[in-house]
């Protein structure tokens, strides 16, 4: 998309994800594995799959390898508290539309680095890239990496979203009831 003169690259962002944790897999088997989870979610099948995980998977931490033991223990949590832990602040009344001058993690690094962008994801160093999946809002001083967030009330910052005016300037704003 261009606004302007000004390109934008909009992804999903859980590519950041697959890179900066789960280094054992490839994003094609992890884009399999979300997408028989989305195929069997409410189905007798996707019931019982859910039904043996929740049994079984206890069992699996203490026989995974120790080169993969955090970042099984990672995939184990809930989404939620997967985020909640990347992204605790102890003081949760930040406005965190400003912006973020030093990444906080992997997945913000890997989003951060225009090497990166261009070598994983295929995004261009001039292209301002826009992406969600960590519910963890933010925009760099620069704007040219931009966290949409989340509406999802879990987390300790949510109800965002990102304007894009006609000039092409974007901005991350936090929705106030």
């Amino acid at each position: 998309m261009q606004g302007n003169g000004k390109k934008f690259y909009f992804i999903h962002g859980y590519e950041f994800e697959v890179i900066a944790n789960f280094g054992f897999i490839t994003i094609e088997e992890y884009e399999g594995i979300c997408q028989h989870l989305c195929d069997v979610r409410d189905t007798t099948i996707g019931k019982l799959e859910s039904g043996i995980w929740e049994a079984l998977h206890p069992r699996f931490v203490g026989k995974i390898s120790e080169n993969h033991h955090d970042v099984v223990k990672s995939i184990l949590k809930r989404p939620e508290d997967r985020m909640k832990e990347l992204h605790s602040i102890e003081n949760s009344s930040i406005d965190r539309t400003e912006p973020l001058l030093e990444p906080r993690n992997k997945i913000e690094e890997l989003a951060m680095s225009p090497v990166a962008r261009s070598i994983f994801i295929g995004g261009k160093p001039e292209e301002t890239v826009i992406f969600g999946h960590t519910h963890s809002p933010f925009i760099t001083e620069d704007k040219t990496v931009i966290n949409s967030g989340s509406w999802v009330t879990d987390n300790d910052f949510h109800d965002t979203y990102i304007e894009i005016d006609n000039t092409g300037n974007a901005n991350l704003h936090r929705y106030t009831h």
